[in-house]
């Protein structure tokens, strides 16, 4: 006979592996590979949900979260992470995406330009 189920470990405030894409699953473990516009309709889904938190918060309320709100918005950022990761599955990469939008925003809003503006990139 054995004891009682240990208790899974608290979920840490900040997750360092974060900073780092993950590695595609193997096929085995995740089933058929997702299709972009499903992961691109779930990954909405979530992010609409990381906005509940913070619905009916003043601006103070939304910069220091009680430790209920901030568990929420982790585990609502934990679900969109989560389809990120799934992303190289569906054939998607996310670095040379995020390099291309990094150098069309680079060009659209010069930083001479925009710095310290919100105009839209046509109007700078």
């Amino acid at each position: 006979m054995s004891g009682p189920e240990p208790e899974p470990p608290e979920c840490p405030t900040h997750c360092s592996s974060c900073a780092t894409p993950c590695a595609p699953l193997p096929p085995s473990a995740t089933g058929p590979v997702p299709l972009a516009r499903n992961l691109a309709t779930a990954l909405a889904v979530e992010a609409a949900e990381l906005l509940e938190p913070f619905q009916w918060l003043t601006e103070e309320q939304g910069r220091n979260l009680d430790a209920g709100t901030r568990a929420a918005v982790e585990e609502e950022l934990a679900d969109v992470l989560l389809y990120w990761c799934v992303c190289g599955q569906a054939g998607l990469d996310l670095q040379r995406g995020g390099a291309c939008e990094d150098r069309e925003e680079r060009r659209k809003y010069p930083v001479d330009k925009a710095r310290g503006s919100s105009r839209k990139y046509d109007a700078l």
